[in-house]
Order: C-alpha cells, then structure tokens, then sequence
C-alpha cells in the first residue's frame, strides 16, 4: 500500500506542479532535538539551491509513541518548531 500511495504522490504532483518537480522525502521526523533542528536547517539550504515543491512523511513521525490529539504538544516540539522555515506542503504517507 505505501508504495500505491507513493506513485499517487509522485502522478498528482506532475498535475499540480508541471513538468518538473523538486521533492524531499523523509521518514522517523524525530523528536524535537538538536538534530533534528541540524537536519531541517540542511533541507532548508538544500531548497535554497534546488527546487523543491513538497515534502512527503514516509512514516513513524512522532516519538516515542505518536501523537495523542491535535492538541498534543509534540506537533509544536516534534514537527512545527523544526520546520518552520520550510515553507513546503507536508504529505503524510500512511498505510490504511
């Protein structure tokens, strides 16, 4: 199923963005430590020199043991501090 899911992504994205289309892809998003933050500031100076359209969520984005609500705190720690400075669509992938 991950993999449907992701040719879906990859298809719509040639609908939405054209011909070409920059994406990162990445999974295990982290936990809102110091390198994670190390890691988002490297997409962000990836995507100051190439194109980048979107991120897709492969998966097991929130530690230890994901989110609990909409208003759990880990959205803010885990993955809005981080990366705040990639103004990007995030995809999350997921398996149903």
């Amino acid at each position: 199923m991950k993999i449907f899911l992701l040719l879906f992504v990859l298809v719509a994205s040639q609908f939405c963005y054209g011909n070409e289309t920059g994406f990162l892809f990445f999974g295990d998003a982290g936990t809102g430590s110091k390198e994670q933050f190390q890691a988002a500031a490297s997409m962000e100076d990836y995507c100051k020199n190439s194109k980048c359209d979107f991120v897709a969520l492969l998966g097991d984005n929130f530690y230890p043991s994901g989110v609990t609500s909409i208003n759990d705190p880990l959205w803010n720690s885990a993955f809005e501090s981080p990366y705040a400075n990639l103004s990007l669509i995030f995809y999350s992938l997921y398996e149903l």
